[in-house]
């Protein structure tokens, strides 16, 4: 493997980007980064300062008082987001959190700021960095990008399945609802919007098991030699 390899993996909400990433990076030995995690941490800290999610510029002076790092998680193979010295990285998968992100993700200057943030991590570490630009923005000369698709169906019940193990329970309908709603924020927010990049890999994951997409993914790391 060559030093600080960069994968770039992107695709709409429940496509499987988390999980497929988090494994692929502990299969050839790399840092899984969760982009989405560092806007959830900005929704969580305005959220507890009751600061407006609609209001990006006291957001952003908010973060810049409170800052946010990624720190090396306990398995060795990812990150852990932290606001100040606290580790939010359990604070930010409620429902909640996740509709705040969404919002927040739309304002140019904040997603700035946590771009620089990731760059810097990927110009340290060999990574499987997952999120909605990373393969057009983040990281656009990633030796391989990986853009993971499945229909909106399939995906509201990834999500509902999520929420339910973590004590929430919503209904599918609703869950199906947001999935769409996030889809049409994500596709066409005005900057850094979610599209595959025109030297992407597409994978549909509504009938492939996890397992066939990692070994899948292996094979193409293989043949790239990177």
């Amino acid at each position: 493997m060559k030093q600080h390899m960069q994968i770039a993996i992107d695709g709409p909400v429940a496509a499987g980007k988390g999980t497929i990433a988090r494994l692929l990076a502990k299969k050839i030995n790399a840092r899984y980064v969760d982009s989405g995690a560092m806007y959830r941490a900005v929704a969580v800290l305005g959220l507890r300062k009751n600061i407006s999610l609609e209001n990006p510029v006291e957001l952003l002076l908010e973060l810049k008082k409170v800052p946010l790092r990624l720190r090396p998680a306990r398995d060795k193979f990812s990150f852990d987001v932290y606001l100040n010295d606290e580790n939010v990285q359990d604070n930010i998968r409620t429902s909640e959190v996740s509709r705040g992100s969404a919002v927040v993700a739309q304002y140019p200057k904040i997603r700035s700021y946590l771009v620089k943030i990731q760059k810097e991590i990927a110009s340290k570490f060999s990574v499987v960095m997952e999120g909605r630009d990373i393969g057009t923005v983040v990281l656009s000369n990633a030796d391989i990008k990986i853009y993971l698709i499945a229909d909106q169906k399939t995906r509201a019940l990834r999500r509902q399945k999520q929420l339910e193990e973590k004590g929430e329970y919503v209904s599918f309908e609703k869950v199906l609802q947001e999935t769409i709603e996030r889809d049409n924020r994500d596709m066409s927010r005005a900057i850094n919007p979610l599209k595959k990049a025109s030297d992407a890999i597409e994978f549909d994951t509504s009938n492939m098991s996890i397992e066939q997409v990692i070994n899948e993914l292996v094979e193409i790391i293989k043949e790239k030699k990177i």
